[in-house]
């Protein structure tokens, strides 16, 4: 929907502004790369005046912050919900794990954009916080759910509940990583269980420590 599908400006709120114009630099960098999503690119794609994106956002970091904000590891914080403490910890990691590589199969392109988009934060003074930032909001979700697991299944781990957290975190993104440039689906699938039987090992019953 452009702001001229919306109505008139002075109709249309900030908050349908700024989704608009997330929407539309997503848009812009899912189709030509995270260089070519300008503030005129992206005003251009949202069908909005290039004024419009310096009155809804301060900076583009703004824009990025939202837009990792919204990133495709909320689909392995979804499905950690899923974790039954009467199964064992390989047959909970393997449904966590397989939940998160649905979602990444689904959508190849945004984990393309995501990886991108990271990289360019990395290189750029005024964003270079963002994924530091990003990765430490995700790490202590993750750190949260392992502990209520271990809490509630009666389990123990062999490494700290945060270096668990990171392993998991960096062995799903090396994968990711991998697939997007051989994007053989029987490679990953091979190192997704590997991964989960490597990971589960730290994790044993209480009672045979």
């Amino acid at each position: 929907m452009s702001e001229r599908d919306a109505g008139s400006p002075g109709r249309m709120s900030m908050v349908d502004r700024r989704e608009l114009l997330v929407s539309a630099a997503l848009q812009v960098m899912r189709r030509e790369g995270v260089a070519a999503a300008t503030t005129r690119a992206i005003c251009t794609q949202a069908d909005m005046p290039l004024g419009a994106f310096h009155y809804c956002f301060h900076s583009k970091a703004e824009l990025f912050r939202l837009i990792l904000d919204s990133d495709l590891q909320e689909s392995l914080e979804n499905a950690w919900s899923a974790l039954d403490p009467a199964l064992t910890a390989e047959e909970n990691l393997s449904a966590v794990v397989a939940t998160y590589w649905t979602a990444v199969q689904a959508d190849p392109q945004w984990c393309l954009v995501l990886s991108e988009l990271t990289a360019h934060c990395l290189r750029d003074p005024e964003l270079a916080a963002l994924p530091a930032r990003d990765y430490a909001r995700y790490h202590t979700q993750v750190i949260a759910q392992l502990e209520r697991f271990l809490a509630d299944s009666g389990f123990r781990c062999s490494v700290e509940a945060d270096t668990l957290a990171d392993i998991l975190i960096a062995g799903l993104a090396g994968i990711t990583s991998s697939w997007l440039a051989h994007r053989r689906d029987d490679i990953a699938r091979t190192s997704l269980d590997a991964f989960v039987e490597m990971v589960a090992a730290t994790i044993t019953p209480a009672a045979s420590s």
